[in-house]
């Protein structure tokens, strides 16, 4: 398959902290109280419609909850006449949630995508792989019609200070008529270097097209890749400045899954707008399509 890469350098951060904060996010989670099937936001004590549970008993797996996730704001912001909030309803279930494995499915009501989350040997934490499947993201187009199977593995253990000689991020594309890779390797000390590479092909009657295609998308395709590095250094500065200004040189991750936690409660509506639906019993064939035992990525 053509293959794309490059390197650069960034400033070194230490990514343990926030690592550190996805365990004490987890037991965020596990202790968010309930009323009523509503949840309760842990600093205001407010009720928050816009997380509540539709199955099951929380923190349990097998339970489903259904969240309203802001998509989109009209008229003018601070004019409450004028201004109105549009959300769009996505279902989380609870799949595991064990010492060596902690997962979750989340399906978007509207029927874009499957997602998948799992973390492996949360207390740690180890590996975070995400898998999901986006229904015909061609928007139809009868050349490329079909369902894409995305699957991006970060492996949390391996960033600096530890290593390895294999990229600690990896992602892969799978389509009916193709097939991609992308990956991100980080090593050093005070200074990272981070190399990256892109692998594309067909797949079928579409092999030889993409190989031929790529003739003429090799240049833009270099180009966007040089981009990415490129820019790739000031967007580690700048989210190492804004981490600093909010939780200091020394993060504590306790505090920084509590500001998670809430921000996310702060996003979701207190009651349910109209025409947003209620919390409801729900179909329990309507799993997540994503497979729960996706072979690892080689």
């Amino acid at each position: 398959m053509p293959k794309l890469s490059g390197r650069v350098t960034v400033d070194a951060v230490d990514p343990r902290p926030y690592l550190a904060a996805l365990p004490a996010l987890l037991t965020g989670w596990r202790a968010l109280r309930f009323d009523d099937g509503v949840a309760i936001h842990p600093r205001t004590g407010e009720p928050h419609a816009g997380l509540a549970v539709v199955r099951g008993s929380h923190p349990y797996p097998g339970t489903v909850y259904r969240l309203l996730v802001p998509e989109e704001q009209t008229g003018q912001p601070g004019h409450d006449l004028g201004t109105a909030v549009k959300y769009r309803p996505v279902r989380l279930e609870l799949l595991a949630d064990e010492h060596h494995r902690a997962a979750f499915a989340v399906r978007d009501e509207a029927g874009a995508a499957d997602v998948r989350v799992t973390v492996e040997r949360p207390d740690r934490p180890g590996p975070v792989e995400v898998v999901a499947e986006v229904r015909d993201p061609s928007g139809g187009n009868r050349f490329t019609r079909g369902a894409a199977l995305v699957r991006v593995r970060l492996a949390t253990d391996r960033l600096p200070p530890h290593g390895g000689q294999e990229p600690q991020l990896v992602a892969t594309v799978e389509h009916p008529r193709g097939r991609g890779r992308a990956e991100l390797g980080v090593t050093g000390g005070r200074s990272w270097t981070v190399a990256g590479s892109v692998t594309a092909g067909g797949r079928g009657l579409m092999r030889p097209a993409v190989g031929l295609l790529w003739v003429f998308l090799r240049r833009p395709a270099r180009r966007r890749l040089d981009a990415f590095l490129a820019a790739l250094p000031g967007q580690v500065a700048e989210a190492h400045r804004e981490s600093v200004a909010r939780w200091g040189p020394h993060p504590d991750p306790e505090q920084i899954a509590t500001d998670l936690l809430a921000g996310v409660l702060d996003d979701l509506p207190t009651v349910v707008p109209a025409g947003a639906g209620r919390a409801g019993p729900v179909d329990p064939a309507a799993g997540s399509a994503v497979p729960d035992r996706t072979p690892p990525i080689g």
